[in-house]
């Protein structure tokens, strides 16, 4: 595919190496993050200056959608390591303003009275199945190279249930099993903030990754001597409308339908699971879950 100039995407990593213990970091760590992630290394006394510095690195790689990644440094802080994440794509067939119209979401008996977008006869990418309890759609962006999937639990199956069910291979088939068809589609809009601290670290742990904040067994020298992660925090910033999708993410580390066949209908009044990804690679690039819509 040719260059999408409706769509824009851009990442960074940086490295923020309290000047205490400039030092005591390897130099063969900083040449490898430096040459083969392409991190921003940066030397500086972790003071208030630093703090503005580090949340001005978040503004200016998420084009503003994070302002603010720390809102406090803590000086015997050994370094920060950063990645920062940015999408901005225009719908391939965006929806229409004068389609909005209002609705009730619902999360089990609880309600929520929000927008939808609408659009009847769409031609995209459609998987529905019963024996799968679950609806799919693809949403492409500018000139194809990134869609927004969605997918949507029938009624009465419970979102998280479909999750913790949700595995790498099930996801693929769901992807390879779309078939372009006309659907008549709802969904809502939404904008979030998130902020994951406390429970990143529990997820990170629950999938695994231990030795990392254990005293005992954490092992980074290869960075310098002594360390241990002491914090891990991600914000992400998502917002969905007609016109089509803007999303941020930052992460830091304190070391159709067929003649005479019915038109099947998504409407997505309930929670569901979105991802962005890249086509080519049918890599993720944002996903979460959508259980109280907000503008």
């Amino acid at each position: 595919l040719t260059a999408d100039k409706t769509t824009k995407i851009g990442w960074g990593n940086s490295m923020w190496i309290n000047k205490a213990y400039a030092n005591e970091v390897k130099p063969t760590f900083k040449e490898t993050i430096s040459k083969d992630f392409g991190a921003e290394l940066y030397t500086l006394a972790f003071d208030k200056k630093a703090l503005d510095k580090i949340n001005d690195w978040s503004y200016r790689k998420t084009n503003g959608c994070i302002p603010e990644i720390l809102k406090d440094l803590n000086p015997s802080t050994f370094s920060i390591l950063m990645n920062a994440l940015y999408f901005k794509g225009v719908w391939k067939d965006p929806f229409e303003k004068k389609n909005t119209k209002s609705g009730n979401f619902w999360n089990n008996d609880k309600q929520v009275f929000t927008k939808f977008m609408c659009q009847e006869r769409m031609e995209i990418d459609y998987y529905g199945s019963e024996a799968e309890g679950v609806q799919m759609i693809a949403l492409p962006y500018g000139n194809e190279a990134f869609s927004m999937i969605v997918v949507l639990p029938n009624e009465g199956v419970d979102i998280n249930d479909c999750i913790q069910g949700l595995t790498a291979e099930k996801w693929q088939n769901w992807i390879d099993s779309t078939v372009n068809k006309t659907v008549n589609v709802e969904l809502p809009k939404f904008k979030g903030e998130f902020t994951y601290e406390e429970n990143l670290k529990a997820v990170l742990q629950s999938m695994g990754i231990k030795d990392l904040f254990n005293a005992d067994k954490c092992d980074l020298s290869g960075i310098a001597n002594n360390l241990l992660v002491s914090m891990i925090k991600q914000n992400t910033f998502i917002e969905v409308n007609e016109e089509g999708t803007e999303a941020a993410a930052v992460t830091g580390e304190a070391l159709l339908g067929d003649s005479g066949k019915p038109i099947p209908s998504f409407i997505a009044n309930r929670p569901f699971i979105y991802a962005i990804k890249e086509n080519s690679t049918n890599a993720i690039l944002f996903m979460g879950k959508v259980t109280n819509p907000k503008e």
